[in-house]
């Protein structure tokens, strides 16, 4: 009964999907194209598996961009859309036509090749922005081949297709471009109309640089016509932008026409020395054709200021840089912008002759039937220069044939102007008769879906009764089908039922071996990780306690030369760095305290008696807005009492930190399981199961990296691990926390009370003492300490030099040797040679890290002082009092 009624719907459902479906949007490019850089960059940056055609247009449009950025941009984003082209595509021919644009502008010998297809073939598309990019193309590539007709004919073709689609950025190129064609053509006043139209656009786009670039021509063209005001008000808009500012040629072109502009209006006061400044600032940036733009300016001001000498000095700058001269090369484009102000100063100077001839020279030049403003500046200049002469029929014929010239410049200005209108109003006609023909092509497409429509709605009501028909007729065939169904899906949910038993079972078993796996892996990488750690923290530990042992024997000797001065100040000091060692030596301590390295000295110490001496110590550490309340039972263990400080310490100053607004901490002893337990409890703001999990590892903090170094915990993690004992810690968030201590007690251990009788040290004089030890600073404060307490000494920096100066001078009556030193021997191995043939040596070994644990060898931990120094001798030496030693004094 189900199943056609399902069958119907899904035809249903199938008819309304048909309806409702359209064809693909087209690429919009121009919408792409006017988004800002930064919402351009995070649609490259969105997921890979986005719109493909979306994409490509983000990447081309950013490679477009780079052209005036950077050409590594530009090779950058073209790869990252090569992997997406199909061939032939709009995107292939676009991307095509950006890396044509870019090899041309790297004048790689690859340009010709990637252009061909643009140059002298067509490129079909359907969509008008591809045809006015690939015009855009060819136009840039014909001007930078100097085919400045073919590049005018481009340019407005792009013009042409880009104007229906409203894309600014191509429209912006195409007058540019077409603006550039009449201004090097010297018709300032037709290409005064584009470059404006260019900067219309221009100012449009979302980035500067086709406003900077067209501005610059702008104010070219205004300058060249004199209206310097306008020109300077374009360069102060278009200087600060980063189009100028990163490129030392335009700074320089900037500034040039800065001058030429303020010398129109007659306004020069400052315009040579700042462009003086410019050049100078340049001068190693920018090729030597470049710098003509700044000569060129740097005349022209002068000139403006009637300094003819300099101004004539300047252009010749301009002349020589070029190579060229007015003799042979009055068509250069450099030649012309120089010729008619270097006439001028040879006027102003009194070289009349010489100006008169040069301006002939222009004049000759210029094609008549295609006459410039060159054209017409040339015959006003000859017009004053025959003037200062004396010859008034040839000023006058002369500002004649000016006046002509600017007559016929303003005539051809006008008709370009009229035939711009005319041709304006013709794309406006045919855009409309375009326009009426979609609207007809709309209508007739509507007409078309609506029959559509119909003939799929009759279609669906047939569909609609032959599944009506079918449900009604197959009703009883449905209901025996649903008895066998049913006794079939009993049967099925029972045999389910027992399956899943069965997979729950052994997924529990699966799951319990899985956890038990993660335990032990988890375990094996802590145990790893706190073993490298306990390597890295040995090793700094050992060259930290070496140069504490330098600083701390460094400030004895000080002392002992100063013993009787009246240099307080000097005293203080002493005193200041013998407690930075201290301190020094207490954190190294605790950092080996954490890696289990710490050489602890037990004590069998009563807690209790320890805990009620330690009080106001604690309570000053805590401060007055905490209550310090302590319980205690009687027991003893067997623990480094100066690390059991440390560790209560650090445990009161976490609780101190946890209730920042003061309250009651905790301090309880109890013996429970054969183990003293001390407990430090706060209510503060407690741990989460995340933060407790991690609490011992080192450097693990929940402060600011200003406030905490994240040991704390672990070196009292270490220090219980390190003592038989362990670190438990209980927390609830926003409850409190205890942190207990466990230590084991002490059994069995008896303390020898001894009188405390002053010892009376004294180490015979003249005994000689082999010092080894490898760090030479050491080496050297150890000997002079050793001189110090009246003995004969000799050093070597390793063991085979102690075993080199043995065989030639013979044992010494005391050996102190480091533990640790390079080569094939260490400290045990010498000691070990030297017993070979004298097992009755009296030794010292001394070390930062390890503990040497040898009846008849003493150990001397570093950092130590004379006194420990002396005190280790001593008690060396009371035990070899029966060696003969002859040489003593």
């Amino acid at each position: 009964m189900l199943k056609p009624l399902r069958l119907a719907c899904l035809v249903v459902y199938s008819l309304l999907c048909s309806l409702t479906s359209h064809a693909d949007e087209a690429e919009d490019w121009v919408t792409t194209r006017s988004l800002d850089r930064a919402d351009l960059l995070d649609r490259a940056e969105a997921d890979s598996g986005a719109d493909i055609s979306e994409r490509l247009r983000v990447l081309l449009t950013l490679a477009d961009r780079g052209l005036n950025r950077s050409t590594d941009e530009v090779s950058q984003y073209l790869e990252q859309a090569q992997s997406l082209l199909s061939a032939n595509t709009d995107a292939d021919i676009v991307a095509h036509a950006i890396r044509c644009q870019l090899e041309h502008r790297q004048s790689l010998p690859a340009a010709s090749v990637t252009c061909e297809r643009f140059n002298e073939r067509d490129v079909t598309s359907e969509h008008e922005f591809v045809q006015a990019f690939v015009h855009v193309t060819r136009m840039y590539y014909f001007y930078r081949e100097g085919r400045h007709e073919r590049s005018l004919a481009e340019s407005e073709l792009a013009l042409r297709h880009a104007t229906p689609i409203n894309d600014a950025a191509l429209a912006a190129a195409a007058h540019n471009m077409i603006g550039l064609y009449y201004s090097t053509r010297l018709r300032p006043r037709m290409s005064l109309p584009h470059f404006e139209s260019a900067l219309q656009f221009a100012r449009q786009l979302p980035y500067s640089s086709p406003k900077t670039i067209t501005q610059l021509n702008l104010a070219s063209s205004y300058t060249y016509l004199g209206r310097g005001r306008e020109a300077l008000q374009m360069l102060q808009e278009a200087g600060g932008s980063p189009a100028v500012s990163l490129y030392p040629t335009r700074r320089l072109v900037v500034q040039s026409m800065v001058g030429q502009a303020q010398a129109a209006i007659g306004e020069t006061g400052g315009a040579e020395a700042d462009l003086k400044a410019v050049i100078d600032a340049v001068s190693d940036e920018v090729l030597p054709d470049g710098m003509t733009f700044g000569y060129t300016g740097l005349g022209i001001i002068q000139l403006a200021e009637n300094r003819s000498g300099e101004a004539l000095a300047s252009f010749d700058k301009v002349l020589s840089i070029i190579g060229k001269d007015f003799d042979h090369d009055l068509k250069h484009p450099r030649i012309q912008l120089v010729a008619v102000p270097y006439a001028s100063a040879l006027r102003e100077s009194g070289n009349l002759d010489a100006s008169r001839s040069l301006l002939n020279r222009v004049i000759a030049v210029v094609p008549p039937d295609e006459p410039d403003q060159l054209l017409a500046d040339a015959y006003l200049s000859l017009s004053l220069t025959l003037e200062a002469a004396g010859d008034a029929v040839g000023a006058k014929a002369a500002s004649e044939n000016a006046a002509s010239v600017e007559s016929r410049l303003w005539d051809a200005s006008f008709q370009y102007q009229v035939a711009r209108l005319n041709a304006s109003l013709e794309s406006d006609r045919r855009q409309f008769e375009l326009e009426r023909a979609q609207d007809r092509e709309v209508a007739l497409r509507e007409k078309a879906d609506r029959e559509a429509m119909l003939r799929r709605q009759t279609w669906l009501i047939g569909a609609m009764i032959i599944a009506v028909i079918a449900l009604f007729f197959s009703r009883r065939f449905q209901k025996r089908i649903a008895a066998t169904e049913r006794a079939a899906a009993v049967k099925l949910e029972e045999q389910v039922k027992e399956r899943t038993r069965d997979l729950e079972d052994e997924m529990a078993k699966r799951m319990h071996v899985e956890v038990e796996r993660l335990k032990l892996a988890e375990k094996m990488f802590e145990g790893e990780k706190l073993r490298a750690m306990g390597q890295l923290t040995a090793g700094v530990a050992h060259d930290f306690n070496n140069l504490m042992t330098v600083v701390t024997l460094g400030a004895d000797q000080l002392r002992s030369r100063m013993s009787g001065s009246s240099d307080a100040e000097s005293v203080e000091t002493l005193d200041h760095i013998q407690s930075a060692a201290d301190t020094g030596a207490k954190i190294t301590r605790g950092l080996l305290a954490y890696v289990r390295k710490q050489p602890l000295l037990p004590e069998d110490l009563r807690v209790d008696e320890f805990l009620s001496e330690a009080l106001p110590i604690f309570r000053q550490t805590l401060g007055e807005r905490f209550t310090l309340e302590l319980s205690s039972v009687p027991c003893r263990v067997l623990v480094d009492k100066g690390q059991l400080t440390t560790a209560l310490l650090n445990l009161l100053l976490n609780a101190k930190e946890a209730m920042s607004d003061g309250g009651v901490v905790l301090i309880s002893l109890t013996v429970d399981n054969g183990q003293a337990r001390i407990d430090v409890r706060d209510r503060g703001t407690g741990m989460s199961k995340s933060v407790q999990s991690q609490a011992v590892e080192p450097f693990f903090t929940t402060k600011d990296n200003a406030e905490g170094s994240g040991l704390g915990l672990s070196m009292v993690y270490g220090f219980a691990r390190q003592s038989n004992g362990d670190l438990s810690i209980d927390s609830t968030r926003g409850q409190g926390t205890t942190v207990s201590l466990l230590l084991p007690l002490a059994s069995g251990i008896e303390i020898e009370e001894q009188a405390a009788v002053e010892r009376v040290r004294k180490i015979p004089k003249g005994i000689r003492v082999l010092a080894v030890e490898d760090r030479e600073q050491l080496l050297v404060v150890l000997e002079r300490s050793l001189t110090q307490l009246g003995v004969e000494v000799t050093t070597a920096s390793c063991a085979d030099d102690a075993l080199d100066i043995v065989s030639r001078s013979g044992l010494p009556d005391l050996l102190i040797s480091d533990i640790v030193m390079p080569g094939k021997l260490d400290g045990l191995g010498l000691v070990e040679r030297l017993r070979e043939t004298s097992p009755d040596l009296p030794i010292i070994l001394m070390s930062g890290y390890s503990r040497y644990v040898d009846n008849e060898c003493t150990f001397l931990r570093k950092p130590f002082s004379i006194v420990e120094l002396e005190s280790a001798i001593e008690k060396t030496l009371s035990g070899w009092q029966s060696r003969e030693t002859t040489h003593y004094a």
